[in-house]
């Protein structure tokens, strides 16, 4: 399977992402020696799919519903 996002939704996460950071690590854009403060999660449903992202503190972010 092969999931993408739209340039919208880019857009969309990435504001949310700016958001996120400030408000709730204080500016530290601090993620690991590899990465991994971010995880993108896909649903598929007989509908369409369903596309999250979620960061290690938590929080979450829902850029595509149904």
């Amino acid at each position: 399977m092969n999931f993408d996002t739209s340039k919208e939704e880019d857009i969309q996460i990435e504001k949310w992402q700016k958001k996120h950071i400030k408000k709730k690590h204080r500016n530290n854009t601090y993620s690991g020696a590899i990465g991994g403060r971010w995880t993108y999660e896909f649903v598929p449903t007989s509908l369409g799919d369903i596309g999250t992202i979620k960061c290690n503190c938590g929080d979450e972010f829902v850029f595509r519903e149904l």
